[in-house]
């Protein structure tokens, strides 16, 4: 089948950094979308974006549409034949109602007998002809979170687009946007070449945007600027990727600038100086070789020649020493007044209309984060920092530092706390407590933060639900799922032998009665812990791998903490390929569908069985068996899973041949009693581990459901 290459530019004013990544993968599925539905096939595909520019690039696009296929089902096959086998005159008006022939008329067997079918097939429509569809249906739902009209027309955009290039191999696709019509034609740096460009083909796009001063790519354009800060002579360049991603979309051809500022505010904290030069006015800070200090200094990517961005730079450095005395400002007026004298402060901060101040959460706080710290199994010295962190954690939110730049709390208040005299690990805790503040943050690095930033997302969980505030569709005004998220990576990360159900209960029973009345708190705690519970299921899939059923198989509200649990999915895990699980499986299985089954019996008079009411030898076995198994895992390391479900491989044998040659509901009823409570003591026991009904047999990680 014949192919050509498509590509599309939409050229339009600057666009917002933040939403170009998710224009460009909606771009790419966007396409994805119309060759599927459309029968078209395609090649590799490719996105670019500049600041002023999206552009899509597929490879191998067939010319025409896959031919399509109609089955029409008509009448039974016997009302529509003659004597001799041939259709008759039923056939070939169904055939003709239909807009076909008799020649396209087939018998076909179904479910309710012989039925004639029409085979129609329907000749693939040009490409050519279905490709404005696609380009009108993208600008019409690219999924931007404001849009603009900038014409009397009804269409929208992030921003007015100002050009379109569309070509199908080297033939320009004339489609009218409100009254802009796209073609081969697209421009060039707004600076170095502003005129146009016309595009003579889609493998030539980026080396001919290249000679017009704009580098498309934006792949190479953020490894151009990686490699121009490395080359900084005086100095390294403190380089983080999220800002490296964004200023690569602020350029379309980029230079690297270096400017300075005054020494003296260097006596700023690192961490508000950091602030002010990276995410106010998005420059790379520079620091000593040895990175134990910062200097006067900064890198500034830029869209002009170096030769003409003196006056550029000079605006910059104006800005960015404005920025700096506020911030040396602010900074002095707030160490007029100890971090701990503005605790009292926060009782005119509401946290939350039905959940009382910031003050009030303080004090939960300071109980709740002490109470996890000794679960958590810190000495009496530690308890006490971690509720002093706890009691000064918030009282930075009344500082001017962090009025004017809101990210730096906990930071500032592990500044203040420090110069106030706090011990270390206080004022580190502090920092922390807010941590991971996303899926790609690190967890706190010290078991006093970690544990504070446990009671910290704990308490607003608990407080959000006791409330009403439960996540729905994409409404989270907590960042609840954040919140939650949060803790199970630090009880992973920091294997603190704390359970949900435990912590859970903590954070409920952490607020008064007025708050969250007793009655209520069963049912918060049981709807909370489903929620944390989501979370971790969700995580074990998505960060380790984990088949859907091994999870489910783990219950995780028992008293094993989110560490072992997450042991225990990946030692079923490591297992589960073998013989010995799946027959360990079937033993399971076969021992709870006879509990089942004599459930409603009223034979289940015993709560365990009695070796002196043992008959067989098969019963004595599979009794030794599993007492046996059970003494093994005293000499186990207690999230030695793996270890414990091999000790359970001894009873299959035993209980093979129990199922072969013993009786369970026998005539004797006690007998019967007996053997049904030794079968219960062998599936309690496996039910330590985990509910290993819920495990697909056969299909091992991922193979045939297992994943």
């Amino acid at each position: 089948m014949k192919t050509r290459t498509l590509l599309l530019e939409i050229g339009c004013e600057e666009l917002p950094p933040g939403c170009i990544r998710t224009a460009l993968d909606a771009l790419s599925e966007s396409f994805r979308r119309f060759a599927l539905l459309n029968g078209v096939g395609f090649g590799e595909t490719r996105t670019w974006a500049t600041p002023r520019r999206l552009a899509l690039f597929v490879a191998s696009v067939a010319v025409k549409q896959d031919d399509a296929v109609e089955e029409i089902k008509g009448p039974p096959a016997a009302s529509a034949r003659d004597p001799d086998g041939s259709y008759n005159l039923a056939a070939e008006k169904f055939a003709a109602s239909r807009g076909g022939a008799l020649r396209d008329v087939v018998t076909r067997d179904t479910p309710r007998g012989e039925y004639l079918f029409l085979i129609k097939k329907r000749p693939g429509e040009r490409v050519v002809k279905l490709l404005p569809d696609f380009l009108r249906a993208f600008i019409r739902e690219a999924p931007f979170p404001r849009r603009m009209r900038w014409t009397d027309g009804a269409v929208q955009f992030a921003r007015p687009i100002r050009w379109i290039v569309f070509l199908f191999g080297k033939t320009p696709l004339k489609v009218d946007v409100d009254g802009l019509v796209s073609g081969a034609v697209s421009r060039g740096h707004r600076f170095l070449s502003p005129g146009k460009i016309r595009i003579a083909d889609p493998e030539g796009y980026l080396e001919t945007l290249e000679g017009g001063g704009v580098i498309a790519d934006h792949r190479k354009r953020k490894e151009m600027i990686r490699g121009a800060l490395n080359r900084c002579e005086d100095g390294v360049p403190v380089i983080r990727e999220a800002l490296l991603d964004e200023v690569s979309f602020l350029v379309e051809y980029p230079f690297v600038a270096r400017g300075s500022f005054p020494p003296r505010y260097l006596e700023i904290p690192r961490d508000v100086l950091v602030h002010c030069i990276e995410k106010t006015q998005k420059f790379f800070p520079v620091q000593s070789a040895d990175a134990s200090r910062l200097l006067p200094a900064f890198l500034a990517v830029v869209n002009v020649p170096l030769d003409d961005s003196n006056d550029v730079i000079s605006s910059y450095e104006k800005v960015l020493v404005s920025r700096l005395k506020d911030a040396v400002f602010f900074y002095g007026e707030d160490l007029k007044t100890p971090l701990a004298d503005r605790v009292e402060r926060l009782k005119k901060v509401v946290f939350q209309k039905d959940l009382g101040t910031l003050y009030d959460k303080t004090q939960r706080l300071v109980s709740l984060a002490g109470t996890l710290a000794g679960m958590a199994g810190l000495d009496p010295a530690g308890v006490e920092s971690v509720r002093r962190a706890a009691l000064l954690c918030k009282a930075d939110l009344t500082t001017h530092l962090v009025f004017e730049f809101p990210e730096m709390q906990g930071a500032a208040g592990s500044y203040y706390a420090s110069r106030d005299g706090e011990p270390a690990d206080v004022a580190e805790a502090i920092r922390q407590h807010y941590k991971p503040r996303s899926a790609d943050d690190d967890v706190p690095g010290s078991a006093h933060g970690a544990v504070l930033s446990i009671a910290d997302k704990l308490d607003t969980l608990a407080g959000c639900f006791s409330a009403g505030i439960v996540p729905t569709g994409s409404e989270d005004p907590f960042s609840l799922r954040r919140q939650a998220l949060g803790v199970i990576r630090i009880l992973d990360e920091k294997k603190f032998p704390l359970s949900l159900n435990r912590i859970a209960r903590a954070a409920l029973d952490n607020y008064p009665e007025a708050l969250i009345p007793r009655r209520k708190r069963d049912a918060t705690a049981e709807t909370l812990l489903q929620f944390i519970a989501a979370r971790l299921r969700t995580y074990l899939m998505e960060t380790r791998g984990a088949s859907y059923d091994a999870v489910d198989a783990v219950d995780f509200g028992a008293e094993r903490g989110v560490a072992s649990a997450a042991k225990l999915v990946s030692d079923v895990e490591s297992l589960r390929r073998t013989e010995d699980f799946q027959n360990l499986l079937e033993v399971f299985d076969r021992v709870s569908n006879i509990l089942f089954k004599s459930a409603s019996s009223g034979d289940f008079t015993r709560e365990t069985a009695d070796p002196s009411l043992f008959r067989r030898d098969e019963e004595r076995e599979m009794h030794r068996l599993r007492e046996t198994a059970a003494s093994a895992w005293g000499a186990l390391d207690g999230d030695d899973y793996a270890g414990r479900i091999r000790a359970l491989y001894a009873i299959t044998p035993a209980a093979h041949a129990f199922f072969d040659r013993v009786t369970v509901m026998h005539e004797d009823r006690g007998l019967r009693a007996n053997r049904l409570a030794l079968l219960k003591d062998v599936r309690a026991l496996y039910l330590e581990i985990a509910d290993f009904s819920k495990i697909v047999k056969g299909a091992p990680g991922g193979e045939g459901g297992g994943g």
